[in-house]
């Protein structure tokens, strides 16, 4: 239809799409803001509330698209990103042990529990018994070098989901500057290339000055019963 062959009817159902679409544009914005509060620092660690959401999807840590009840697309998702690499780092050690939990009896420190899945690039399935071998400093930003204190590996279940409970981890100088809280991780599943990463937290007040930090490496943090809680999935791609 030409722009001048628009009736008097045609003009007043374009204005009430038009009414439409702004109201629900206002409602999405209204339940933006209200996600956001409640918002709250615990111990340099942002940590946030869950609220609920009319929208659909959301993307969550590396790029998967999560559902509006909080769990992952398990099918294909074009969405599904390859996890960043990051450093190694000096403090890695090889032939950590398997454990359930790097929490120790006695052990200083607010409790940490990350969930999530090892998914493959371009399927986004889970990974059956991948292994996260995990590491990092204690609640006073120390390194055990000698033993296996906050090291240990841990294998995924068949659907390639995971538990890593240990504690937030403290900051500690690296020359002049302190490095942001984070844990590092090497992820390693048959047939795919090892991922070597760190996993920070969203709002730590060192991750600006950082120049290992990556923003898609951010966990939310929330504060749950017992400590905190966060969650994140690693998608490693296929050798």
């Amino acid at each position: 239809m030409a722009e001048t062959d628009l009736t008097r009817r045609d003009v007043l159902l374009f204005g009430a799409a038009s009414a439409a679409a702004l109201l629900g544009s206002a409602c999405g914005d209204a339940a933006t803001s209200e996600a956001h509060q409640g918002a709250a620092s615990s111990g340099g660690v942002a940590s946030s509330t869950s609220s609920s959401s009319s929208s659909s999807s959301s993307t969550s840590s590396s790029g998967v698209v999560a559902q509006a009840d909080g769990g992952s697309d398990d099918g294909a998702t074009p969405a599904c990103i390859e996890t960043e690499d990051d450093p190694l780092g000096p403090y890695y050690r090889d032939g950590a042990p398997f454990k359930t939990t790097l929490i120790e009896p006695g052990m200083a420190g607010t409790k940490l529990t990350i969930t999530g899945r090892i998914r493959s690039l371009g399927s986004c399935g889970g990974l059956a018994g991948a292994v996260i071998d995990a590491w990092q400093a204690d609640d006073s930003g120390t390194y055990d070098n000698a033993g296996n204190r906050l090291r240990g590996r841990f294998r995924a279940d068949a659907n390639g989901s995971f538990v890593l409970e240990t504690i937030v981890p403290g900051w500690y100088l690296n020359g002049a500057s302190y490095r942001p809280r984070h844990v590092h991780v090497t992820v390693t599943a048959d047939g795919h290339a090892p991922l070597t990463t760190q996993l920070y937290f969203a709002g730590d007040p060192y991750n600006a000055t950082d120049s290992m930090f990556k923003p898609s490496l951010a966990m939310a943090v929330s504060d749950v019963a017992g400590g905190k809680a966060a969650a994140f999935d690693f998608v490693l791609r296929p050798a």
